[in-house]
């Protein structure tokens, strides 16, 4: 990616479904620029695509009109498949729900990106072990999900996405399912992440007080 390109381009972006009546368009004609660094927080009321064109431009969904490019490849260009591999390397996810496997302990779950790139167990664990320590996790490695509380669960998918050494991080309603002094401190955390290791985000958000951290806001709102 040459230097000062933006991190993701998206030009004239439309999203269709279909549906028995009519086709419901869910935004059009979209355009935007992310440059590296930047937090940039997604708003708007329920239903108008916030959490669609996260997902398109992290290339788990495709447009219905439009290119999107990040890091310089054009994903509506790709296979399913490049499009899989693609995020692999270069791009990770927080939702609002942790989406951690049940079956592995807290250290388990962060290790995995570093076992599905192909990394050996023993040095996977230790790298883990290391990300939970910068989010404050550093004693709860060896406790499941279900022993966790929601924050610590949130910090537990921060510290995945840190073993995932994303280029790009893309966070849906991160604190959607936390009280708001809990919630506070799992951006604190995320926003000494973001500085620390150069990330790019966007931020899916309803929280106010999770939009203030973001170095820039855009605004959807229902299709004319």
């Amino acid at each position: 990616m040459p230097p000062n390109e933006p991190v993701i381009r998206a030009r004239d972006l439309s999203k269709v479904y279909p549906a028995a009546k009519a086709p419901v368009t869910v935004f059009s004609h979209l355009s935007l620029d992310v440059a590296e660094g930047e937090i940039l927080g997604v708003v708007g009321p329920s239903g108008v695509g916030k959490s669609t064109l996260l997902n398109i431009l992290g290339g788990l969904d495709t447009p219905t009109e439009g290119t999107v490019e990040v890091l310089g490849m054009d994903l509506t260009r790709l296979s399913p498949a490049a499009r899989s591999a693609f995020r692999k390397n270069r791009i990770a996810y927080v939702f609002q729900f942790h989406h951690l496997l049940h079956e592995l302990n807290l250290e388990e779950n962060v290790a995995l990106p570093l076992l599905i790139r192909g990394s050996r167990l023993r040095p996977s664990l230790m790298e883990a072990r290391e990300a939970l320590a910068s989010v404050g996790l550093s004693d709860l490695g060896s406790r499941y999900p279900r022993e966790l509380s929601g924050g610590e669960q949130q910090r537990g998918c921060l510290a995945r996405a840190l073993t995932a050494q994303p280029r790009l991080l893309l966070l849906d309603e991160p604190t959607g399912s936390l009280d708001q002094a809990t919630a506070d401190g799992v951006m604190n955390v995320f926003r000494e992440l973001h500085l620390k290791n150069s990330w790019t985000s966007i931020i899916v958000t309803h929280n106010v007080h999770v939009s203030r951290l973001c170095t820039r806001i855009l605004r959807l709102g229902p299709p004319a």
